[in-house]
């Protein structure tokens, strides 16, 4: 399959490992004997045990700043709009404000992103983050980034993911096409690895 031919539609990275990918690419029909030499379009989901290869783990974990960043941001938003708030409110609303901004960084710690969906093509493409907060308890809440129109400027920083998840669609083509994986890492230097 060409690079020109795959849509990637989703990325998840299981608890217990592997991959799964979801990705529209082409595929030539058969009937019985015959191939037909046009290739179509289908929907595909490829799983996998192979763990993804570092440079798709990082590129999870640079979205973790961004989730953070909603994830507050959100909590701040809906405050703010299931209030009407006097004066003197909206002085100590801003203290607030500045305060939870701060947070953002602590919480970006405790976020663990393991899946995405991409949606529509174009300037109409889109994409919903899916990720865990652990809490000081240790008990882990799933967050879901609401949809980001990647063309958009709502957020701020809508750029900065879109170039994030162009990197993705490169990693999981990669590891779909090229079998691109973790293991593969541990025979690239030519010296096989000690088991203990």
């Amino acid at each position: 399959m060409k690079r020109n031919a795959f849509f990637l539609r989703g990325i998840d990275i299981p608890n217990n490992g592997g991959v799964q990918i979801s990705y529209d690419g082409e595929i030539r029909l058969t009937d019985g004997d015959r191939e037909d030499d046009d290739l179509h379009p289908e929907a595909i989901t490829k799983k996998s045990a192979l763990n993804p290869h570092k440079d798709l783990k990082d590129l999870f974990e640079g979205l973790k700043p961004y989730v953070a960043k909603m994830y507050c941001m959100t909590s701040i938003d809906n405050l703010r709009a299931s209030n009407n708030l006097k004066p003197e409110e909206q002085n100590a609303f801003k203290v607030l404000e500045k305060k939870i901004n701060r947070m953002i960084d602590s919480i970006t710690d405790k976020i663990e992103v393991y899946g995405m969906v991409l949606k529509g093509n174009d300037n109409k493409r889109a994409v919903v983050i899916k990720a865990k907060l652990t809490h000081d308890n240790n008990i882990k809440t799933p967050i879901t980034s609401p949809r980001i129109l990647l063309s958009g400027s709502e957020m701020g920083c809508e750029v900065e993911i879109d170039e994030i998840i162009t990197k993705m669609e490169d990693e999981a083509y990669e590891f779909i096409v090229n079998q691109k994986s973790q293991q593969m890492d541990l025979f690239a230097s030519g010296k096989a690895m000690k088991v203990a």
